[in-house]
């Protein structure tokens, strides 16, 4: 089998566990909406927001250099390691959110679960990497849709009973943990939480060699998570959780398939590109052909939400989701961006322009930052504070894929 038909057979099988669970997400969606109100999924779109923060700061960020390592025992260091720190900040992290000050209609007792989500989700995250450096794509596909299944299980199950937003959560929960198990077994982790004084001392080595990720990357993808958050927190504490409702809604409609599916895409992008600079050195023609098939996508997608998924949602949902259409419109927009350049967001990695991804990142959580506190500051319109912050978001994403290339474009010696 040729490297083409390789990568294509990888891109299938990961693509299509992708839309399977994908289609199981947004199909259960409709049928969540007639269980939950618009308030209720914006306690879990703040639930999921903490977490996803949390789960990114806990790591130090060392599982991002499973994927590049130059060894399979670098690789195991630095997995080791990104499960280790997961495991000792989780606490520390759920007792920091407990302290903080959050709007009233936030539950306290669903925030002590933050810790425990965030290690589900940094652990399972940790071993994904392991997974698509390996080439296990077929796993991760099969562990995403078991992810899928069966948070919309608990969640539908909770809802049925009456839970409210706390179904919401512990469903979530619950999905975290058995796609955290499934990974478990698929990269079999016994072997890398053994502790004796020479694994320590292999990952005590590692962490120097790697500092660079907890110094340089962490803080980058910290504020670049922020940043993609805020508007939410925004909105949940000065607009409340029904407008966060409806913007957890459309996020989950449209922005959490097209972040899996260019997840899906950037893994086997990432897996084939590593090979190739540790090969050949080369890059810049695998990104720029992905770039092409991918642009396409993302004009489409991006066109058809704004002009007729809009309409589709708001009218198969029901009538307490009416006001949805503008927050998925204004999402479309969004979406072009998104699509352009998560796929290709490490490419920086392979250049070692990590100061540079720390600076673009900083940009735009300072940029979205402050046209939210604009907008805040001369009260606009909950739909005229999502817009602002799109529009911001878009140009920052154009600006990342012209930072990308530009790595690309160094790695390969042109």
């Amino acid at each position: 089998m040729n490297g083409s038909q390789g990568t294509a057979r990888a891109i299938s099988s990961l693509f299509s566990g992708t839309v399977v669970a994908q289609t199981v997400s947004l199909l259960g969606s409709f049928l969540l909406a007639r269980f939950y109100t618009p308030g209720d999924f914006g306690i879990l779109a703040g639930f999921i927001g903490i977490v996803s923060i949390v789960s990114i700061l806990i790591t130090g960020r060392f599982e991002w250099a499973v994927i590049p390592a130059l060894s399979g025992g670098k690789a195991k260091n630095a997995m080791r390691l990104a499960l280790m720190a997961a495991s000792a900040f989780a606490i520390v992290a759920t007792l920091v959110v407990l302290l903080l000050r959050w709007p009233s209609d936030v539950p306290l007792r669903l925030l002590a679960l933050t810790g425990l989500s965030a290690f589900l989700v940094a652990a399972d995250r940790t071993m994904s990497a392991w997974l698509t450096r390996s080439g296990k794509f077929m796993i991760l596909a099969t562990n995403r849709i078991a992810h899928s299944s069966t948070t919309l299980g608990l969640q539908l199950g909770f809802g049925l009973v009456g839970f409210g937003a706390a179904g919401l959560v512990f469903g979530q929960l619950g999905g975290q943990l058995v796609a955290a198990y499934l990974a478990s077994r698929s990269v079999s982790l016994t072997n890398f939480l053994r502790i004796d004084f020479r694994s320590i001392s292999a990952s005590m080595s590692s962490a120097f060699k790697l500092r660079s990720y907890p110094f340089m990357i962490l803080p980058g993808s910290v504020a670049n998570e922020v940043a993609t958050q805020l508007p939410l927190f925004v909105i949940l504490g000065f607009y409340g959780s029904e407008p966060a409702g409806l913007l957890a809604m459309a996020q989950r409609l449209i922005t959490a398939p097209v972040s899996l599916v260019c997840t899906a895409v950037g893994e086997v992008f990432r897996s084939e590109a590593a090979k190739l600079v540790r090969e050949r050195g080369d890059c810049l023609l695998h990104m720029l052909r992905y770039l092409k098939w991918v642009a396409c996508g993302a004009f489409v997608a991006s066109i058809t939400t704004y002009f007729v998924g809009s309409w589709v949602i708001t009218a198969t949902l029901g009538e307490k989701w009416t006001s949805l259409a503008p927050v998925v419109q204004v999402l479309a927009l969004l979406m072009f961006g998104q699509i352009l350049s998560m796929p290709f967001a490490q490419v920086v990695l392979l250049a070692g322009w990590q100061s540079w991804d720390f600076l673009w990142n900083v940009g735009r959580l300072s940029g979205v930052t402050l046209t939210m506190a604009l907008c805040v500051y001369f009260e606009s319109e909950f739909i005229q504070t999502l817009a602002v912050f799109g529009m911001t978001s878009l140009v920052f994403y154009v600006l990342n894929l012209i930072m990308q290339l530009r790595a690309a474009r160094r790695v390969s010696g042109n």
